[in-house]
């Protein structure tokens, strides 16, 4: 076992930094203070304790840790998605390996010592994930999408914003696309600086589908949200605060039309990477709760026309219950070998009856809310 990595451990043990998972960048606002780490006592100089994470780690193949080839127990494991690590004995067989780590992972111990370093409100209740044997868990890792599963786009973002011109909101109708929007394109229409907060807030529910006069009301409210897609956008706020701050503007009757299954996908393509928050709408929520045979999320159940059955996230979901579904879809993504996005696309399915999990889940999850 490496000094670092004896020393990570400590420390870990010590602040309670207990989840499986962890980035270079927690790492670094935690330790490091003028290009020296600090670790348990000992230092280190910022470019040694790269190098030992490139040297000590490796990304898994096929099954977890096949690959490893170097070092002691524990290794750093570079798991997919950007630069996310977690730790793993070597010493086990193949088959043990295999399940320790899932039990590692899904134990999802986070303390408040951790939520309280992260900036995102404390968990007091972690969550206990026991469903990896379940029929429900096999039938969602044999219906996982892909990108090329992603053939759909959201709504023509002009025609979105020349709605919201012509009810009297205020747009300058050249700044949007004449087309609809995959979550690759509108990530890098986000990412450039030229296109304001709110361009890329009607692009996002553009792509969204959100109800038009719904995207009304919420505009209406624009200049009280502005500043949270604003700071969401710099990486001033973690997704929990972010949550929070919405939360708080429903309670308070300051924001119509903008629930928390759109300002999810607001926090979702404006936070940065590391921080990233995940769309909790009523299939993500839903495919959660039937996952965790529980009601993590609440939702409220209506029935529509010709008596068919709907759902919404509830605004009684505090920011706790949003971060306990963030660190669920990370979880699942490293346990299944892929990233966060495509779980959290993967949850939601696909609709008009062509989402084989979606329909699943509307054949499986009614006890659930009866």
């Amino acid at each position: 076992m490496s000094n670092i990595q004896t020393n990570l451990i400590a420390e870990f043990q010590i602040i309670g930094f207990s989840s499986p998972v962890f980035t270079l960048a927690e790492l670094q606002s935690l330790f490091e203070q003028n290009g020296i780490w600090v670790i348990n006592g000992q230092e280190y100089d910022s470019k040694h304790v790269r190098t030992i994470f490139a040297n000590c780690s490796v990304g898994p193949g096929n099954r977890v840790g096949e690959s490893v080839k170097r070092g002691h127990l524990p290794m750093f494991i570079k798991c997919p998605g950007k630069a996310v690590y977690s730790f793993y004995e070597k010493s086990a067989s193949s088959d043990d390996r295999h399940t320790s780590v899932l039990v590692q992972q899904f134990k999802l111990l986070v303390t408040p010592q951790k939520a309280k370093m992260l900036s995102s409100d404390c968990i007091e209740k972690p969550i206990e994930l026991t469903f990896l044997t379940s029929s429900h868990a096999e039938f969602f890792a044999k219906n996982m999408l892909n990108l090329s599963n992603e053939t759909w786009a959201g709504g023509n973002v002009l025609a979105f914003a020349k709605y919201l011109s012509e009810k009297g909101f205020p747009l300058n109708l050249s700044d949007y696309l004449n087309q609809k929007l995959y979550r690759k394109n509108l990530f890098e229409f986000v990412r450039k600086n030229a296109n304001s907060t709110l361009d890329c807030c009607i692009s996002i529910l553009a792509w969204g589908g959100m109800n038009r006069e719904h995207a009304l009301q919420a505009f209406a409210c624009w200049s009280e949200w502005e500043p949270i897609a604003i700071k969401i956008r710099s990486g001033e706020l973690t997704r929990s605060e972010a949550y929070n701050a919405f939360s708080e503007l429903r309670k308070s009757k300051k924001l119509k039309g903008l629930g928390a299954a759109y300002f999810t996908k607001i926090i979702y393509f404006l936070s940065k990477s590391e921080y990233r928050g995940y769309i909790m709408d009523q299939w993500t929520a839903r495919s959660s709760n039937l996952l965790l045979n529980t009601k993590l999320i609440e939702l409220t159940k209506t029935t529509l026309k010709y008596g068919k059955l709907s759902y919404f996230v509830s605004d009684k979901n505090s920011a706790e219950t949003y971060e306990k579904f963030c660190l669920f879809v990370e979880h699942l993504a490293q346990v299944y070998q892929t990233t966060p996005d495509l779980i959290e696309m993967s949850l939601f399915s696909q609709g008009y009856g062509m989402g084989k999990w979606r329909n699943y889940v509307i054949a499986q999850d009614s006890y659930l809310y009866s």
